[in-house]
Formats: C-alpha cells, sequence, structure tokens
C-alpha cells in the first residue's frame, strides 16, 4: 500500500507543477516554533501536500533527519493521509466520514460505513464486524469467535460483558460481569446468577440476587424493589433501602440517608460528605458536596463549582462553570497554581477559549494559546504566539479532525498564517492565490 502511495504522490507533483493553478513555497521553507519545520504544495482546495519535522528538530541538518518526517496529503473529498514517519502513527481517509483506517506502533483500526475493525500485530487478536448483524475475530489467546446476530455467536468481550454466547437471542444467552456469571431464557424474562453473586429472576414478577454482603430483591418490578446491605469496604456501610414505585423510597445506610417522593422527581440525599435536593428531578437540582457545588434550573439556569481534593483549597474553586438555556450560553474558568482556562460560548455563532501556563523561571502566568470563532464566518487560532485565520468556518465543532482534513478548504475563502520569521502567508479563493506580507502590514 506503501509503495502505491508514494508512486501516486509522485504523479501527483509533476502534474502539480505543471498546472498554473498550482502553488508552493518549497523554496520558502521556514522553521516553526520549537524547530518544527514545514514544506507546502496546493492545488486550490483538491490537492494539498505538506511536509514538516516535528518539534525538536531544526532545518540545519534537515537531510539527515528523513526518518522524522511528518507529512500530510490529500485529494479532496476521496482520500487524504496523515503520517508520522517517525513513530509509524497514521492515519488515512476515503470520503470521509465513510471510510478512515488509521495505523499506531503495531496496532490498526479501520472503518467502513457500519463495517470496523482491528489488528494488534504481534498481538494475535483481531476483529472484523459490520455493526449489528455479523462480527468475527480472534482473543488474544488466538482464539476464533464469530456471530451472526441473532441467529447465533460467541463474543470474548463486547461492551461490559465477557465471554457472551448466544443462541437465537434473546432465546437463549449467557454472559460475565465482573466475575458473575449470568444466563437467560427469553431474556430478560428468566434470569438466573451463579457464584459469588447467586441469584434468579422472573422478570416483572419477582427476582433475587445477592452480591458479596448485600442482597437485592424485586416483586412486580419497578412497583417493589429493596435491598438490604451489610458492612463492606467500599459502599456506603450498613442499612437498607426500599421503594414503592412510584410512590415512595427510601435508602437509610450507614453513610447514606435518602427519602424519594414520586420518585425519581423529588428526593433529598445526605451522605458523609455531600448533600443533594431535587425538586423536581430534572429540572431543579441542588448539590453541595466536598468537591462539587451544583444548582441547576434546568434548561434556564446550572452553576457549577469544582474544589480540589486538598483541603487547603475548599474555600477557593478551581472550576466556575455557568450555563443559560441548558448550553446555549456557557462560561467556565478552569484555575489550578500552574495553568488556567476559560471558555465562553454562545452555541453555535461566537466561541472563545484560551489558555495560560505558569512560567517556570518569572512565575508568571503566560498565555499559550488562544481560540476564537464567529460562525459560519471567521475563525483564528493562536498557540505559542503563532495565529491561523480563515474564512469561512462552516463547521461549529472546534476539535474535528476529519472535518479539518477533508472538508474545510472547500468553504475556506481566505486563510492567513503567522511564521516564525515574522512574514505572514496569505491564501485567498480556495487555495488557488497565496502571497507573503511582512508582520507589520
Amino acid at each position: 500500500m506503501i509503495k502505491i502511495h508514494s508512486v501516486v504522490l509522485t504523479a501527483a507533483l509533476v502534474l502539480s507543477g505543471a498546472s498554473a493553478l498550482f502553488s508552493s513555497d518549497l523554496d520558502s521553507f521556514y522553521i516553526r516554533k520549537k524547530g518544527t519545520s514545514i514544506s507546502h504544495w496546493h492545488g486550490g482546495p483538491f490537492f494539498e501536500y505538506r511536509r514538516a519535522l516535528p518539534e525538536g528538530y531544526s532545518l540545519c541538518g534537515a537531510k539527515s533527519h528523513e526518518d522524522k518526517l511528518l507529512t500530510f496529503w490529500s485529494f479532496r473529498p476521496f482520500y487524504s493521509q496523515v503520517r508520522d514517519i517517525g513513530t509509524g502513527n497514521c492515519t488515512y481517509d476515503f470520503i470521509w466520514p465513510l471510510g478512515t483506517y488509521r495505523t499506531h506502533a503495531e496496532n490498526s483500526w479501520w472503518r467502513a460505513i457500519i463495517a470496523y475493525g482491528d489488528d494488534r500485530g504481534s498481538d494475535p487478536s483481531w476483529s472484523a464486524n459490520v455493526f449489528p448483524f455479523w462480527f468475527s475475530g480472534a482473543d488474544r489467546t488466538g482464539k476464533d469467535y464469530w456471530g451472526l446476530f441473532p441467529i447465533y455467536g460467541k463474543h470474548p468481550h463486547l461492551l461490559l460483558m465477557d465471554d457472551w454466547s448466544y443462541v437465537f437471542w434473546p432465546i437463549w444467552q449467557t454472559f460475565t460481569v465482573k466475575g458473575v456469571r449470568s444466563k437467560a431464557v427469553l431474556w430478560p424474562l428468566v434470569t438466573w446468577k451463579e457464584n459469588p453473586r447467586q441469584g434468579i429472576g422472573v422478570w416483572p414478577f419477582c427476582g433475587t440476587a445477592t452480591l458479596r454482603e448485600s442482597q437485592h430483591w424485586y416483586a412486580v418490578w419497578p412497583i417493589v424493589n429493596g435491598a438490604r446491605y451489610y458492612e463492606d469496604r467500599d459502599t456506603s456501610g450498613e442499612g437498607f433501602s426500599l421503594m414503592v414505585w412510584p410512590f415512595y423510597g427510601l435508602v437509610d445506610r450507614k453513610k447514606e440517608k435518602q427519602n424519594m417522593f414520586l420518585p425519581p422527581f423529588f428526593s433529598y440525599t445526605k451522605t458523609d460528605s455531600a448533600e443533594r435536593w431535587r425538586l423536581p428531578w430534572p429540572f431543579v437540582e441542588v448539590l453541595n458536596s466536598s468537591v462539587r457545588n451544583r444548582v441547576s434550573v434546568f434548561p434556564f439556569y446550572e452553576r457549577v463549582e469544582g474544589y480540589s481534593y486538598r483541603k487547603e483549597n475548599k474555600s477557593n474553586p478551581e472550576e466556575k462553570t455557568w450555563r443559560i438555556l441548558w448550553y446555549l450560553l456557557e462560561g467556565s474558568v478552569l484555575e489550578t497554581k500552574t495553568s488556567k482556562f476559560e471558555r465562553f460560548s454562545f452555541f453555535p455563532f461566537w466561541t472563545s477559549e484560551a489558555t495560560w501556563s505558569k512560567d517556570i523561571k518569572t512565575g508568571e502566568m503566560k498565555k499559550t494559546s488562544a481560540y476564537k470563532r464567529l460562525w459560519p464566518f471567521w475563525s483564528r487560532r493562536e498557540k505559542d504566539s503563532l495565529g491561523r485565520e480563515q474564512i469561512l468556518e462552516l463547521n461549529p465543532i472546534r476539535h474535528s479532525e476529519g472535518v479539518e482534513r477533508n472538508w474545510s478548504s472547500f468553504w475556506t475563502f481566505w486563510e492567513c498564517e503567522d511564521m516564525i520569521d515574522g512574514r505572514v502567508r496569505h491564501s485567498l479563493f480556495w487555495s488557488l492565490f497565496d502571497w507573503y506580507s511582512n508582520e507589520k502590514d
């Protein structure tokens, strides 16, 4: 596959040099912050090729660092490739998001519409699936498995289940969760569990189960259900719980007290480290705890304060977040002794983000990155005093690399990018025209 890529790339470079529409800055090979160097070919929004040296390598002696190169090239919207020669990590997109193939060290992962799979290199495990109808592969011991849902199948690990087997699902299935083996006939009607959690259920009429020091039961689920708890190393202690749905629920344990009225709508909970009111859920919720305070009047308003686990910071929250009309308006500040992050969003129209890091020598907070977006017209990114702007910006989501690699060039009418040497590269009409200006211009 790599040889084919090389042939295609060579042909593309020859064609690009012969076309007046293709521009390049290979002759102006420049060094970015922290030693990163880049070369760039492009032909409008359709073809693009970039080459760079990773951080820590300078242009001086670049020929001796060919094995460390980072490369990117694309024939949009059909194909794109990102490759780190030094680590072997690669990403290949085929009419993204329809198909993607990725490699990391010896591992690989691929997806094509509803089919997906992976390969772990020297590890004998692999998989090839067509969700939700077919799955196949081998586990880490090299044992093969396969399944044709819902007729027959075996799978070593799926979602939270281990050793899942079924025949004409839901007529018969068996699986393991956290070491507990469960079996079911006409799931969820008849189920039973083996040691260490013994239990049996004839849903929805009655059922019982035992887990370590607790015993759970239900009758005409979910109308009546409850549990008896004994002292345990990682729970809320000895006590019991009872619910008569939809009228009332009660939890009375050593470290937890809870009363529920018309559950789950109205409740009051108090533990050894928190207190919570729901009046009614999910519309009004008030939480006060040692690490988090929250007031929510859904969907109109929400305020969150987060505290460090360190006792000396209980009076000064590290996180302050507020939201209006759910996530339509949102503002947040996350501040520690060594860093700070601020964000404001009026989704999807305006987003502003900035990060600061503490300088080890001076002890001052210095801005390390920033991002602003006025959707769908404009965006600007900054990192280490270098910025990149573009018009238009139709993508309302910031961290979406697949969109950036394969689609954003089609709506980028204008773009400018700061260089480490003080110049600014401008690109107009979907990368058909390039020129450079001084920083002062």
